[in-house]
């Protein structure tokens, strides 16, 4: 008759949390072909779930049209708008980059049910902004006659305001 330590099951057993956002590294990223052929990146993410030691999910950005939704939450997720901007992200570009995820029960795992939208991307400085926002930003300067002297004067008169708020 087979024997088993039913302690190791606790020790394996896949952990569960509650549904809910929690922050995310990325710690592993390859380029794959799906079995249907379709180029995709695999993620392997840990995930801060308030435990002893971080949690483990997987998940895969497919590149088809379907599933272009998920690659633009995770690029917003990240701060990689650029990449989806250029319209090429990479394995290499994923890994070490953090965010937030929604997190709920699968069947057997804790799945990841969408990237959450990063808070601050959207004011980084333009230096920072994707090539398209980049040329949204500088066409409505233009318009309202805003050129970066104008705007840099605007600045430092600001600054220089005895305006108590």
């Amino acid at each position: 008759m087979p024997r088993f330590n039913k302690d190791e099951y606790e020790e394996r057993a896949p952990m569960q949390v509650a549904e809910g956002d929690y922050p995310f590294s990325v710690v592993g990223a390859m380029d794959r072909t799906s079995k249907a052929g379709n180029e995709m990146i695999n993620l392997e993410m840990q995930f801060d779930v308030g435990a002893e030691k971080p949690m483990t999910c997987y998940e895969s950005l497919v590149f088809t049209a379907k599933a272009l939704f998920k690659i633009k939450q995770f690029c917003d997720a990240v701060g990689l708008s650029e990449k989806w901007e250029s319209e090429e992200l990479e394995a290499d570009d994923c890994i070490g980059v953090e965010g937030k995820a929604r997190l709920a029960k699968g069947e057997k795992y804790m799945e990841v049910q969408w990237f959450c939208e990063a808070k601050g991307f959207s004011e980084q400085p333009a230096s920072r902004l994707s090539p398209a926002d980049q040329k949204k930003l500088e066409k409505a300067r233009t318009a309202v006659g805003v050129g970066a002297e104008v705007e840099a004067n605007v600045a430092g008169t600001m600054e220089d305001s005895d305006i108590p708020f």
